[in-house]
């Protein structure tokens, strides 16, 4: 492979340190993705090549072009969770759990752009609706779900000469975090995901076992994000910042009995739901489309949270979610790709952070459970920067 300077690298300590490179394979002359990362080195976790590998039949992921570990695994691999039980460590509580990673490398055919890219709404929402198939499919075929859908989990791919730009393909990518549904509690020792998009329940501190109904739910959140940044509303800044600052950063400190802390969110998108999608209706302007579909969105993540007896079923899941992105053409003839618009990320003091004394209630199912999460893009990325993680 002829490898490019990278297009996607870390901006924090706190991560897997993951870089992307658009390579050229010298035998074909096509242009691939090389990500390179650190994988989690422990028993429950899948390695993210052998689930491509997996996934057969299912649409709008990622296709495998060559994985593996870079060297001896002897010599690339992390130390630093050896000394979680040293003496001169001994004051950090247990639940701060650590596991080695490993380095790692996979290509995959699909180079892409991220969704910042995006021409205008049609594009986006043709490539939401690729990427709802794609969840559906994984779901049905594999039993399989993403558990980080976010904003930088989503590429537009142009895969052939006839998709072109305001017409690409919408490409789910990382899927290292995914898990099959008969083992939902997978690696209950972290929360996965991006922070900002996370569901309701992932942020609670009794989250529930994961559900395709809650990658749902994050898809939603990252249609909203895009709308709020690139897409044509009346741009007022004040507003801007209250919904990144509260709908999406916003996050709560809850000390336990024994004086250790866990880390929830999502008070601000309960009260969406109860207050008939409030957040969702602040960006005045928005293309009415738009509004009518983040309305209906808002009454299906009600419904799954709050109806009585709530079903749980696989196939009741898909009727829940389903009517959201099975897109007709009279929806896609109110959107349009003359509708970019992109707004900057507006300043703020930072995340609010507010103690919550501890109460039963709040007491996590497990004394192993512990937050991993990456927050919200603090810049405005690169417009030709492809895929993230």
């Amino acid at each position: 492979f002829l490898v490019s300077r990278p297009v996607a690298y870390p901006i924090s300590m706190a991560s897997r340190a993951t870089r992307g490179y658009w390579v050229m394979d010298l035998e074909t002359k096509e242009i691939v993705f090389l990500k390179d990362t650190w994988r989690t080195n422990a028993e429950d976790m899948e390695v993210e090549g052998d689930i491509l590998l997996s996934m057969k039949g299912v649409p709008n992921v990622p296709t495998l072009v060559c994985h593996g570990d870079v060297g001896d695994a002897n010599t690339y691999i992390t130390q630093t969770d050896r000394y979680q039980t040293a003496e001169w460590n001994a004051h950090r509580p247990a639940i701060q759990r650590l596991t080695s990673q490993v380095h790692y490398r996979q290509v995959i055919k699909e180079a892409g752009y991220t969704l910042e890219s995006l021409a205008g709404s049609e594009e986006l929402f043709r490539a939401i609706a690729d990427v709802y198939n794609g969840m559906e499919f994984a779901y049905e075929l594999h039993s399989r779900m993403h558990r980080d859908v976010s904003f930088g989990n989503i590429i537009f791919f142009a895969n052939q000469s006839d998709r072109k730009y305001g017409q690409r393909q919408g490409i789910l990518i990382d899927w290292e975090l995914s898990c099959v549904i008969e083992k939902p509690k997978a690696r209950n020792h972290w929360i996965t995901g991006t922070w900002a998009f996370m569901s309701i329940n992932t942020l609670s501190d009794v989250p529930k076992p994961h559900a395709l109904v809650h990658d749902v739910e994050s898809l939603v959140y990252v249609v909203f994000y895009c709308a709020i940044f690139y897409l044509q509303w009346d741009y007022n800044v004040d507003t801007h910042a209250d919904i990144l600052q509260n709908f999406f950063d916003h996050f709560e400190q809850i000390s336990k009995e024994d004086d250790s802390k866990i880390v929830v969110g999502g008070s601000y998108k309960v009260s969406n739901l109860f207050n008939t999608g409030r957040y969702f209706k602040k960006p005045k302007g928005l293309p009415l489309v738009i509004q009518k579909w983040l309305s209906r969105s808002v009454q299906r993540i009600y419904s799954w949270y709050f109806s009585a007896p709530p079903d749980r079923t696989p196939e009741a899941q898909k009727e829940c979610a389903r009517p959201l992105f099975d897109l007709t053409d009279n929806i896609f003839k109110d959107l349009s790709n003359t509708d970019r618009e992109v707004h900057p990320r507006p300043n703020y003091k930072g995340p609010l952070l507010m103690a919550v004394p501890a109460t039963p209630s709040s007491t996590p199912p497990s004394s192993n459970l512990n937050v991993a999460v990456r927050r919200s893009p603090r810049t405005q990325p690169n417009a030709n920067a492809s895929q993230g993680s």
